[in-house]
């Protein structure tokens, strides 16, 4: 959904979404491997969360649910 916007950035992720949209549904956002083990659950309680990744390089999946509205994406961790 176009509600919520998921921006890789190095070895950190910026969740965005409508003021509206957390102040009705506070979110959360869990990282998972690759291979679909969770590796951390944070609360988002305001419309831009900072999410940092493992320490480890590798491809990540970043999910992030408001209520009803839920988006996933791939994300990278590309740190030095």
């Amino acid at each position: 959904s176009d509600f919520i916007k998921i921006r890789s950035l190095g070895d950190k992720v910026l969740v965005s979404v409508s003021m509206d949209l957390v102040q009705q549904n506070p979110g959360q956002i869990e990282v998972y491997t690759i291979d679909g083990r969770k590796v951390s659950e944070i609360p988002a309680r305001s419309s831009r969360t900072l999410v940092i990744l493992p320490n480890e390089r590798g491809i990540y999946i970043v999910r992030a649910q408001f209520g009803q509205m839920v988006k996933s994406e791939r994300v990278v961790n590309a740190n030095k």
